[in-house]
């Protein structure tokens, strides 16, 4: 009782502790299902916001490359740049300046460059003193002869067009988006975006992104209602997408005319996503299963050995009951052989003497049954076999069965078939393989029990049934009485004893001969064991 509470508090706590395990890493599973889920919808969204981005940009470049002004921003500035790649002014003013606190009239020459190519402009200054001014009247050109001291300094002042050139690049995009707003509004979506080159902008930012599963997307207005799809959504796909698909804006900076959504819908998106987690999730899968297994398999190994733990004793007590009464018997019949002071008669003599004889060999029967077993359980039993005939076994057995029969007012009947039935076996374990079905059936008969032993050869086999009208067994125990050290309960029947050794004999025996053994019966209506053995043909 102690032992069987202690296996059942083992098995609670097992089955807690595997369920425990299990359902960690179930949730680890899920865990990392919805990490991963919230990973694909973040990249998805990071996806969809690079598509619109490069959308619009191919979008305002395709315009500005297309309309006069545009036209004009990229090629314009370029050429009068060409043009004006090199300019020069030199202008020259008198100054006085103040030298040695007396005034001295200078003459300042200025020289301004500016080279549009490089986007560089230079200011030179050059002062000199005035030494001799003076005009030829017949050439009509001025002449002027400067000294120049230690008092020259020249000046460069470098300044980049960069900052004319953005002020004017600025104020021509400031014109060319203003003038694309306003033209935009009157075209109609299937015009503004083309759907191959949306599907390819898509596919990209979703590759880079590392996203691979196929797509559908559909184009709608603020209402939701279809405008554009891709070529492998069907009408019924419509709604699907709508619903589950994720969306974005495709021109959020557009403020003058209505938004247009693009929805994405990944039909295989779980698949997906489970198949870049097989791995983890095969690994996982395979952990529960040997969990699991292992449970199975430590819960049926503990109650398998509780069972024949108890069987054992079972047997125990039952070998013991068994080998008591022969002992018993045997000690008696002796005593009063031995007692000088008790006179019997001849003929009760000999009975004491047959009564300790019978119940001898039934202690070595007995012996012989458990030896019989032990050598079964090591897979060491041999066969002594020989060519004879089987129903000359059967009218032998039958012959000497039929007198325990006969002591309780039954009837055995035996038929078989004419003619030569030759097996190949061992004669003496077949022998105890039918005395043993004989004895069962007889025990489990009620008085006058009636018993048949039929035979019949075909090309094959031979087979015989031993059929009885006794108590018959359940569809339960059917299953279980070639066990070993299973017995069936005998219900009222006390009288019934046995080791539970004998059918799986019996078993043990026929699959050695190549044979097969079975059972088929009725309760309350008897039953029939039906073995067959191979034939010997030569």
């Amino acid at each position: 009782m102690i032992f069987g509470r202690h296996i059942r508090m083992v098995i609670a706590l097992i089955a807690i502790a595997v369920v425990g395990l299990v359902g960690v890493q179930i949730y680890w599973i899920d865990n990392a299902i919805t990490l991963r889920t919230a990973e694909f919808k973040e990249n998805v969204n990071a996806a969809l916001l690079k598509t619109v981005e490069s959308l619009q940009r191919n979008e305002a470049l395709g315009y500005i490359r297309n309309t006069a002004l545009g036209s004009r921003f990229f090629s314009g500035v370029d050429r009068g740049r060409m043009m004006n790649a090199q300019t020069d002014c030199m202008t020259t003013r008198d100054t006085v300046m103040m030298k040695d606190g007396k005034e001295v009239r200078m003459q300042v020459l200025e020289k301004q460059s500016s080279d549009s190519m490089l986007g560089i402009r230079t200011e030179e200054r050059v002062i000199g003193s005035v030494v001799q001014n003076g005009f030829d009247e017949k050439t009509g050109e001025a002449s002027l002869n400067l000294v120049f001291d230690d008092s020259i300094r020249l000046f460069f002042k470098p300044r980049t067009l960069g900052d004319q050139m953005v002020g004017e690049k600025a104020q021509m995009v400031e014109e060319i988006l203003s003038e694309m707003f306003s033209f935009r509004g009157f075209m109609p979506i299937g015009l503004r975006v083309d759907v191959k080159e949306l599907d390819s902008l898509l596919k990209v930012s979703l590759h880079h992104y590392g996203i691979f599963a196929p797509y559908q997307f559909v184009l709608t207005d603020i209402e939701h209602r279809v405008l554009l799809t891709s070529d492998s959504v069907s009408s019924e796909m419509k709604p699907v997408i709508l619903n589950e698909g994720y969306s974005i804006n495709l021109f959020p900076g557009d403020f003058f005319n209505e938004p247009v959504f693009l929805f994405v819908h990944f039909p295989s998106q779980h698949r997906y996503l489970l198949g870049r987690m097989w791995s983890i999730l095969s690994l996982s899968g395979v952990l529960i299963l040997i969990i699991i297994f292992a449970f199975y398999f430590t819960i049926s190994t503990i109650l398998r050995q509780k069972k024949l733990s108890e069987i054992k004793n079972d047997f125990i007590s039952n070998m013991t009951h068994e080998l008591k009464t022969p002992i018993s018997t045997i000690a008696l019949a002796s005593e009063m052989l031995s007692d000088q002071a008790v006179q019997l008669a001849d003929d009760r003599r000999t009975d004491f003497i047959r009564m300790i004889r019978e119940e001898n060999k039934r202690l070595g029967i007995l012996v012989e049954n458990v030896l019989q077993t032990a050598v079964i359980d090591r897979g060491e039993l041999t066969l002594k076999k020989e060519l004879f005939d089987f129903n000359d076994l059967i009218d032998d057995v039958a012959g000497n069965f039929s007198l325990q029969i006969n002591q309780r007012g039954g009837k055995l009947t035996t038929k078989h078939s004419d003619g030569p039935c030759a097996i190949f076996g061992d004669r003496v374990h077949l022998r105890h393989v039918l005395y043993n079905l004989l004895d069962n059936a007889n025990k489990y008969s009620p008085e006058a029990p009636e018993i048949t032993m039929l035979s019949n050869t075909n090309n094959e086999r031979v087979q015989v049934a031993i059929s009885d009208r006794g108590v018959g067994i359940s569809k339960e125990d059917q299953k279980r009485i070639f066990e070993h050290l299973y017995r069936v309960p005998s219900g009222n029947i006390h009288n019934v004893k046995g080791f539970g050794l004998g059918l799986s004999y019996v078993k043990a025996v026929v699959e050695k001969h190549g044979g097969t053994v079975s059972v088929s019966s009725d309760p309350g209506k008897g039953s029939t064991f039906t073995i067959e053995i191979p034939l010997r043909h030569d």
